[in-house]
């Protein structure tokens, strides 16, 4: 429970902390299960990844809702906790459609923190690279500073050196328009993944940024590193595998866009809002 208060900590949802105080005083007095109580924060969670990137709905009609849910609760007419915030908050929410036409866009521009979250989540719930050896370490922070381990990597950098491959390739394809078509695209889902070693991979070759070693240990721990996320770079439809891929183009990011979108929406299904992973 404490990482989900964690997480709602770097996402902007002051307008529902009338329904957050109410039910962690109400879990505080015995009054709500630890089971409930965690569905709520997780409901919330989800409320508002969707509502952080479709910037839907307004602050201020959320807020409304939030109250008119706390003054039912109060009330105590039979219904669980959950359902009564449900009830109040969902009809205000982006429905799929918007959702989805948000996803496709910039989502790094829109907003940083609800991206990272994103992508812990859905290393979390498809990933098989953290065990009981090698523990889930993704919202650790490293020692004496206010920094993820894991922090968002772009494949394509967010800066083009003027002579490299991502430079020329762009100018070559799209002439006059590489900018605009860069800037378009650069942070979209499609081009983000985690990585322990950001500043390694700074605005290296795509190859470099696959191939990089640990000068420690001789490990690969750039895009070769087993995550779900960087499972998703090759086209696995056409078996590619990680090892084979030697350029990231944007049609890459478009195509890695939609698969990603489609684990995205099985994860903040509004519907189900299935528990998600601690």
């Amino acid at each position: 429970m404490i990482s989900s208060l964690q997480k709602l900590s770097k996402m902007e949802a002051t307008s529902v902390y009338p329904i957050l105080l109410y039910t962690l005083n109400e879990f505080k007095q015995g009054n709500i299960e630890l089971i409930e109580m965690e569905e709520i924060l997780d409901y919330i969670i989800k409320y508002f990844v969707r509502r952080n990137i479709t910037l839907r709905p307004k602050a201020s009609n959320l807020r409304a809702k939030s109250l008119s849910a706390v003054r039912q609760m109060q009330v105590g007419i039979e219904n669980t906790h959950l359902n009564i915030i449900k009830n109040n908050i969902k009809s205000l929410a982006a429905d799929d459609d918007v959702f989805i036409s948000a996803l496709k866009n910039n989502i790094y521009d829109i907003n940083k923190d609800t991206t990272r979250i994103i992508l812990v989540d859905l290393e979390r719930e498809f990933g098989r690279y953290f065990n009981k050896q090698r523990p889930d370490n993704l919202n650790d922070k490293i020692e004496n500073k206010n920094q993820y381990r894991w922090t968002l990597e772009h494949i394509m950098p967010q800066k083009l050196k003027t002579n490299s491959s991502w430079a020329k390739n762009l100018e070559e394809k799209y002439g006059d328009m590489k900018d605009q078509v860069h800037l378009d695209n650069v942070h979209k889902l499609g081009n983000l993944t985690l990585t322990g070693y950001n500043s390694e991979l700074s605005n290296n070759e795509f190859v470099d940024k696959r191939d990089y070693t640990d000068p420690t240990t001789g490990t690969f721990e750039g895009l070769r590193t087993p995550l779900f996320l960087n499972e998703t770079i090759p086209n696995r439809l056409a078996n590619e595998t990680i090892g084979d891929k030697i350029y990231w183009t944007i049609e890459d990011i478009d195509r890695r866009n939609d698969e990603l979108i489609d684990y995205v929406m099985h994860i903040y299904d509004p519907v189900s809002y299935t528990h998600l992973r601690a």
